[in-house]
């Protein structure tokens, strides 16, 4: 639990200091824009946690940390539908209309989250492609949003923007997570490394 308290005031911390104190958003977008924000970043941060528990033999730490991830995925899902307009994210529209942009921002995330929550009803063999694909979709998601990341002087104060960070650590999840497809059977073991079904609620 202090882990978990800990990643999200900073990424918390991370949002109000980047959008707010050093950008232009305005204070009455702290409760929703820019809280969402935070707690993205919190859901990255989770799912990577999580990946590094599963790593090192920690199964019940990475449970919690992935169900922890879905969740807050699934409040960013839904704050992020509340409010997705052209008031709040003009670049992801044509007028009125969603651009491709948008539209591939929408799809992506709404597929994204429904693999999340297919992987607690997975099998075990299937569990660690199901994960990569999750990953693939996730960055399809965020890769939309990257039209300022390789322009660190449209950065307020130097800080990378969230989206960049999120990708950042989907990469490093994604890495982890593919280290379970390496050989991975203790000398003179002659039966295959495989996952336990109990622990297929595991998001990372």
């Amino acid at each position: 639990m202090p882990t978990v308290i800990t990643l999200f005031m900073f990424s918390l911390g991370y949002a109000i200091s980047r959008y707010l104190l050093l950008g232009d958003v305005a204070f009455t977008q702290l409760p929703v824009f820019i809280t969402n924000k935070a707690i993205a970043l919190f859901a990255l941060l989770l799912l990577f946690a999580s990946s590094l528990a599963h790593q090192r033999g920690q199964k019940l730490n990475a449970r919690r940390l992935g169900h922890g991830a879905w969740h807050a995925g699934l409040v960013h899902l839904g704050l992020s539908l509340a409010i997705f307009s052209p008031a709040y994210y003009d670049k992801f529209f044509d007028q009125r209309q969603l651009s491709l942009a948008g539209e591939l921002l929408v799809l992506f995330g709404v597929l994204a989250g429904y693999l999340f929550w297919r992987l607690s009803e997975a099998q075990s063999h299937r569990l660690i492609w199901l994960k990569l694909a999750l990953y693939s979709l996730l960055a399809g998601h965020l890769l939309p949003m990257g039209g300022s990341w390789l322009s660190p002087s449209l950065w307020p104060g130097g800080l990378p923007p969230i989206s960049l960070l999120a990708f950042a650590l989907l990469l490093g999840t994604a890495m982890v997570t593919g280290l379970t497809l390496l050989p991975n059977r203790p000398a003179g073991d002659s039966s295959p490394h495989r996952t336990d079904a109990a622990e297929r609620p595991e998001a990372s």
